[in-house]
């Protein structure tokens, strides 16, 4: 078998670059030292002759990538609502004078 193609090494790259999930897809017959790009990287194993093994292999992995996106959105959801909260304690904590926001000292706001 050969290695992958220059456009397949472009497209995996240029994914990842956005941040995209990648679910690479190798034919059963291709070995280990000709995975080219994917060397070192999860894969899912396509097998012509064998649907069924095709989906045992694709099944898991599927279910891996959307328990790591899910886990993602979770922590940066828990990260927006610790800013939120932030936010919201240095508004309405009083200052040292008694008023609560920003001090008279502050710098007025630039309209829009």
């Amino acid at each position: 078998m050969r290695a992958p193609s220059r456009a397949t090494s472009n497209e995996v790259g240029l994914a990842e670059a956005q941040g995209k999930p990648i679910v690479p897809i190798v034919e059963d017959v291709v070995s280990e030292k000709d995975i080219g790009i994917l060397k070192n990287r999860e894969y899912v194993r396509f097998y012509r002759d064998d649907p069924a093994a095709t989906a045992r292999s694709v099944l898991p992995f599927l279910a891996k990538k959307r328990d790591s996106l899910m886990m993602m959105n979770a922590v940066a959801i828990v990260g927006l609502i610790a800013l939120v909260v932030m936010v919201l304690v240095a508004i309405f904590t009083p200052s040292p004078d008694g008023t609560r926001g920003p001090s008279d000292n502050a710098p007025p706001a630039i309209p829009r």
